[in-house]
């Protein structure tokens, strides 16, 4: 609700006299008469200010009008449609993070990890590549004297071909290690 008087003949000469604004109306705001009366009092003093101003108001009248409301005030179609283009946005992604707010956050890169595996792999693959050949050339220098001279060569490659095999079992064996602490490192992590 927006009060404020209807104005006088009087009461608008004293406020041009002042250089105070009023809409064409004629209806003049409560802060209009405010500042009417500071200007009032500063120029004639207090009563004589009161006096004044009390001869102008005679013969006006009250005019009470309703606010504009937040809508009327903002009405135009682009403001509209722009806050309703954000509250939709805004809608959106709170949809989508309620979506997505079960999903496991995936970790972040870490180049040592690779490193690590890099080094691991290289070491696993000489492991498999030079054991077989040491020891087969073991059993060459050595089974001789206990196989035969002749056959240096055949106990050579089967005691490679032997060691292998147990590098392979060693390999399995090793991998299914980690797989398993790995498994119980997750489940470790989960329940704290």
């Amino acid at each position: 609700m927006a009060l404020g008087i209807i104005a006088t003949t009087p009461l608008q000469e004293m406020l041009e006299e002042n250089n105070i604004k009023y809409d064409a109306s004629n209806v003049i705001s409560t802060s209009s008469l405010r500042t009417l009366h500071k200007a009032l009092v500063s120029a004639h003093g207090e009563k004589q200010a009161e006096t004044l101003l009390e001869a102008a108001l005679k013969g006006s009248k009250l005019n009470i009008t309703a606010a504009k409301t937040a809508q009327e005030q903002t009405s135009t179609p682009d403001v509209m449609s722009k806050r309703r283009e954000y509250l939709k946005k805004k809608g959106d992604e709170r949809a989508y993070s309620k979506m997505v707010s079960n999903l496991p956050t995936p970790s972040a890169y870490n180049p040592d990890d690779t490193m690590r595996s890099a080094k691991y792999i290289t070491s696993v693959a000489a492991n498999m590549i030079i054991a077989p050949i040491s020891f087969g050339v073991f059993l060459y220098s050595f089974g001789g004297g206990v196989f035969g001279e002749g056959n240096k060569v055949i106990v050579g490659v089967l005691g490679g071909v032997a060691m292998l095999f147990v590098e392979m079992l060693l390999f399995v064996i090793r991998s299914n290690t980690l797989i398993d602490y790995a498994g119980k490192a997750e489940k470790n992590k989960r329940r704290s």
